[in-house]
Order: structure tokens, then sequence, then C-alpha cells
């Protein structure tokens, strides 16, 4: 899709009509003959200038504010809530950066527990595994579970899968109410509200049917990591490596 990428991490981009083409047979989308098979409710969006080298988290949140423009469900919900993004978007990051570490040790926590969690078989299921072995469906939801955390604290949210976002949202559940008390610290629960609680809403409306799960809004582009975080590879690559083990 033509489009421009501006100094602060937004994208310009041109009417879509004309480049919206099917996922399964290429062709331009009111021209697809593809009949019968399941689909998710908005586009994956491919083509687009990658975002600038060492992007800041606020610059990568611009970017995913351009994507939402470009959905079909997901741009009317948040476009409802613009307001709330314009005055608290900076409250947000802000809460991030202030809990990263706290973050990384409540998913870390998550993993770890993965062992006893029911979920998991259904999880991997969605994540493209095929296997039977539990081992390797706790070690492919581990994976993609701290994969998931790391693009949620850069920002990069056009990279989150659906899937990813229900990660998150299962390890703030599944965590120790004691140690993670959202009434009494405000940043985390700033991030629990409108920042897990946002995207899983929003990527629900687009890839939330079955078997759109593993879908994100750039899954074919590489997501950017912050700090130490090593590199990610695209949800598309990362759904190949599970569908292969």
């Amino acid at each position: 899709m033509p489009a421009t990428l501006l100094a602060s991490g937004a994208l310009e981009c041109q009417p879509q009509e004309e480049h919206t083409f099917c996922g399964h047979c290429h062709a331009p989308f009111l021209l697809c003959q593809c009949n019968f098979i399941p689909y998710a409710n908005d586009y994956i969006i491919v083509g687009l200038p990658p975002p600038a080298t060492r992007s800041t988290p606020q610059q990568l949140v611009h970017r995913w504010r351009s994507l939402l423009s470009m959905s079909m469900s997901m741009g009317a919900l948040f476009d409802a809530s613009l307001g709330w993004y314009k005055d608290n978007a900076q409250v947000l990051l802000a809460s991030l950066q202030a809990k990263t570490p706290l973050l990384k040790e409540l998913m870390q926590e998550y993993v770890q527990d993965l062992e006893t969690d029911p979920a998991v078989p259904s999880l991997a299921k969605a994540l493209s595994v095929h296997t039977k072995s539990k081992a390797t469906q706790i070690r492919v939801v581990g994976a993609e579970a701290r994969a998931s955390m790391d693009i949620f604290l850069a920002g990069d949210w056009g990279c989150l899968t659906y899937i990813g976002s229900m990660l998150l949202l299962n390890a703030f559940q599944a965590s120790d109410p004691q140690k993670y008390f959202l009434e009494d610290d405000e940043h985390l629960k700033e991030v629990f509200r409108n920042g897990v609680g946002l995207l899983r809403c929003l990527l629900g409306r687009g890839y939330g049917s079955w078997p759109g799960w593993h879908l994100a809004l750039e899954m074919y582009r590489a997501p950017m990591t912050s700090g130490n975080a090593k590199k990610i590879e695209s949800a598309a690559k990362r759904m190949e490596s599970y569908r292969n083990m």
C-alpha cells in the first residue's frame, strides 16, 4: 500500500480501495472469487515503509494509530475514543516505561505456570501448533507470550497479534493479586485498562473470529523492540516456525 512515513512516526496513506487484495488468491478484493473460506473481519497491511531505526514508543504508537485509520472494524471503534488517545497516550507510555521491569516479571511468572494451565492446548492450536506434545505446546505458548510482552512494551502495537493480546490479558488475570494489585498502583492500572484492555478489544474486533487469532495489522513486518530485548521475527514467520514443530 503506497504510504509516506512522517517524522512523527505516523503514516500518510493514499486511498486504499485499489490496493486491497484477497489474502488467499491475491486478486483485487472486489474481483475475488474465493468462496466458503473462513475470513477474519479486517485487513492485514503490507508494503508500508518500515519504522525509522531506533523509533521511540511514541513514534511507533503514532504508526499504529495510522494503521487503525485503514481498518474496517477497528478504526471506527477507536475513532469513538480518539479524544482519549490524544489526551492520554503519553500517560500510558509513561506508565509502560515506569513498569517495564515489573511487567517482564509478571510475564515470566505466567510462562513458568503454563505447565498447569489447561488452556495451553487451545492457545497452541491458535498459534498453528499441530503437535500434541505438551512440552512443545508450552514452549511455543511461552515464547509467544514473551514476544507479545516485548512488542507491547516497545509500542509497536501494529505487530501485536490478537492471540498476543490474549496472552497479555491472561498474564494479568493469572497474576498474584497481592503482588500486582491494580487499585494500589496507578501506573499498573493504566497499563492494564488503557493498554492491554484497549488492544484486546480492538484486535478482537478485527481478528477475533477463528481462525484469525494469529493475525496482526502488520503481521509480515518484524517488530521493533526496546532496551535489551532480543530481535523478534514477524508474526508470519513465527507462525510458520511453530507450524513446523
